[in-house]
Formats: C-alpha cells, sequence, structure tokens
C-alpha cells in the first residue's frame, strides 16, 4: 500500500487539477475507503466522481485517477494505485491521511474501525495493531465507540445467542450458520435447558463464566474436525475476542452486525456496491441497510448454508442460487475465510442460471488485466465459460 506522503501528494495534485476519478474494487473495504474519499473531496470543494466500471483504467485520460484495491500491471498517466497490504485497512489509511488537511468526522473513522473489523486486523491479544489502534483509542475515549470482550457474532448482545449464531454469515460456521436445529442443541448442550430464544450471549460475559464459553468453543471445534487444524483454529480465534459496539439512532448496534448487513445487501442486488459505498458518505443510508438485512437474513442465510455446505463437502462443484443474490462478493468472502478458494479453476458461482464471478477475483486468480477490464461489466460483474476455464463478455 502507498504510503501516507504519497497519497497525499496525489490528493494535492487532485486538489489543484479540481477533479478526481475513484475507481475500486467491490470489497467492503474498498467501497467504504472510497465513500469517506467521495464525501471528504465533495465537502471541500474537489469534484469527484465514484466509477465501478474497470474499462475507464484502460483509457488515457488527464484527469487524476485514484484505483483502490485493483493491483494495476499496466502504466497510465495520473493514476494511483492504492493495494492493501495487510496491515490497516485500506480506509483506514485514507482516513488517516485526509485527517492531515481536512477536519475528518467521527463517523468517517468509525467506518475506518468498521473495515479492520472486516479485514480480521483485530484478532489476538492485541487487537489492531495498525493505524486502526489510534482511531479507536481516539473513539473509546470520547465514548463513541464501545470495546469489550464478547462473541465476535452478530447482534449478540441484543438478541439471543443461538439466534446470532444461526444468522452469523461472516465469521462463518459450518454446520450452525443457517441450521437452526444444530444450533439449538449446541447451545442446549453448553448452557442446559434454557430458552434459547430469550438466552443471551451477553449473559455469559456479564458473569464471566468462562467454563460456558470454553465449553462452547471446545464443542463448536470438536464439530469441525473434518475441516482440518489450520481452518479450525481460524474459526476459534475470531469467534471470541475484542467487539466494538456503537449507539446508532438509540440502538445498541455491534460491527459484526454491521459487516453482516452489508456483505449481505451488497451481493443481493448487481447494483449495490455503490450503495454500500454511500455509508461512507452518509451515516443514513447504514440504518437502510441494517433494516433491509433484518427483513431478509433469516431467509438467505438457509440459502448461503446449503449452497456452502454442498460446495465444501463436494456435493456440487460450484455454489448455486436461483434467485436470493446476484452478486457473488458474500460468497467469496466466506470462502476466503474457510480456505476454500479453488486453485485450479475460476471461483464463479451460478445465479439464475448464469456462472458469475468479480474481477477482484480475477485479478487474484492470475487473468491478465486487459482481458478481465474488457470482458467484466460496469458493476465489475464477470461472466465465466463452461466449468471455469474462461471469461464471456458481459
Amino acid at each position: 500500500m502507498p504510503s501516507t506522503s504519497d497519497l497525499l501528494e496525489f490528493i494535492d495534485n487532485a486538489r489543484k487539477y479540481g477533479f478526481i476519478r475513484i475507481v475500486s474494487s467491490t470489497d467492503l473495504d474498498s467501497l467504504l475507503a472510497s465513500g469517506v474519499l467521495l464525501k471528504t473531496l465533495v465537502d471541500n470543494g474537489v469534484s469527484a466522481v465514484l466509477n465501478l466500471d474497470p474499462k475507464v483504467v484502460l483509457d488515457e485520460k488527464d484527469e487524476p485517477t485514484l484505483v483502490i484495491n485493483l493491483p494495476l500491471t499496466i502504466e497510465r498517466k495520473n493514476v494511483f494505485n492504492m493495494v492493501f497490504d495487510e496491515n490497516s485497512s485500506t480506509t483506514a489509511l485514507v482516513v488517516h491521511t485526509l485527517d492531515k488537511v481536512f477536519k475528518i468526522s467521527k463517523w468517517a473513522k468509525t467506518v475506518a474501525l468498521v473495515a479492520g473489523v472486516y479485514r480480521w486486523l483485530d484478532v489476538g491479544k492485541e487487537g489492531f495493531r495498525g493505524l486502526e489502534k489510534y482511531l479507536l483509542e481516539e473513539l473509546v475515549s470520547s465514548n463513541h465507540v464501545i470495546r469489550e470482550i464478547g462473541f465476535k457474532l452478530p447482534g449478540w448482545r441484543k438478541i439471543s445467542l443461538a439466534k446470532s449464531i444461526y444468522r452469523s454469515l461472516l465469521p462463518y460456521l459450518p454446520g450452525y450458520s443457517g441450521r437452526w436445529d444444530n444450533v439449538v442443541n449446541l447451545v442446549r448442550n453448553v448452557f442446559g435447558n434454557v430458552d434459547v430464544e430469550k438466552f443471551l450471549g451477553s449473559e455469559v460475559f456479564d458473569r464471566k463464566d468462562s467454563a460456558a464459553i470454553n465449553e462452547l468453543l471446545r464443542k463448536i471445534d470438536r464439530s469441525l474436525e473434518y475441516l482440518g487444524e489450520d481452518i479450525r483454529k481460524k474459526i476459534m480465534y475470531r469467534l471470541v475476542g475484542y467487539v466494538y459496539h456503537i449507539d446508532f439512532n438509540g440502538v445498541i448496534t455491534d460491527f459484526i452486525e454491521i459487516i453482516n448487513a452489508l456483505s449481505l445487501v451488497l451481493s443481493i442486488d448487481r447494483r449495490n456496491p455503490i450503495y454500500i459505498a454511500m455509508i461512507g458518505f452518509n451515516k443514513e443510508f447504514l440504518a437502510e441497510t441494517l433494516y433491509i438485512y433484518g427483513e431478509l437474513i433469516e431467509d438467505r442465510v438457509q440459502l448461503v448454508s446449503e449452497a456452502i455446505e454442498n460446495y465444501v463437502s463436494g456435493k456440487t462443484r460450484i455454489i448455486g442460487f436461483e434467485k436470493g443474490f446476484e452478486r457473488p462478493e458474500l460468497i467469496i468472502d466466506i470462502l476466503y475465510f474457510l480456505n476454500k478458494i479453488p486453485s485450479d479453476k475460476v471461483l464463479c458461482i451460478n445465479i439464475g442460471g448464469e456462472l458469475l464471478t468479480n474481477v477482484s477475483i480475477l485479478l487474484k486468480q492470475g487473468f491478465k488485466q486487459e482481458e478481465v477490464f474488457t470482458f467484466c461489466d460496469e458493476n465489475q460483474i464477470c461472466r465465466v465459460r463452461g466449468s471455469g476455464e474462461g471469461l464471456l463478455k458481459a
């Protein structure tokens, strides 16, 4: 990833030019970074546009263009490339840099922390070690963000523990996400004959019941022995740890719930990446996203669970959905989490009879940049030929 000084120099040149074009990848971090950058520039008199169409990068233009997390192998004048380097999220770098020039809101800094959690940069005893560490301390000290130890599960302080496990897409829990009967048995085996519809995960941490927490993790771990030790450790490290909450419109909302909501809503409509980026622009977009998520999650998590379980078990070679999804990003994130990205073929998803993937995964899997940018559409959706042998014109 470029340094703060490099990004500052590019932004300074863009301000002198009076215009900047942002071309973003469609992962959550990139989209949130784009939204924050877009709002900050526009608020400070710089004309800026967000464009997902990768073809614009191939065009020789004089206008400054910032490409976010689409690693470039081709050189273009006035094009600046940001690529995630695994130390800090792209959103955190953008916020940290902009804060040196402009006044950055607490909301933008909160969005950077959400992006860091999405990147799993807060895992382990230390928590955040990059730029998010300093943003977090600022927001915690001002009581804008609440930090504690808890379950890294969506809504774990306001819905039942069983429901937060059942709804969990990220982290995805094989055998439990979208599998209500399995979740009910798990909770009762650990906590006895509790009312699974009302028993909150927060109760376990509030009474500091470390024995029950360890037993829950042990039972989940044992049920996942078929996945291998590495992935089991990965899942365990992401189930308990630092968790973060904000008071959002009078409701305590945790960052894992926000990430699950963004990931789900991103993938239900081809046009939704721009909508997700707007959350970095205006927090009211998050209110609508959380509402949509609440309406859809019970149904969609079942669809995801069935598709993922069939794929991981080998029953199907390609993940497929007849309805409910129009984009592959959520499934790609889950498969990365489970270390199930294929190395011998294009990762594609059958959505309504079409084999689809996105620009980012094709670049990571070694496709030539010019081919990818030319063949994929203006929303970075790419059509795949056969069972993953090549691309079709979008």
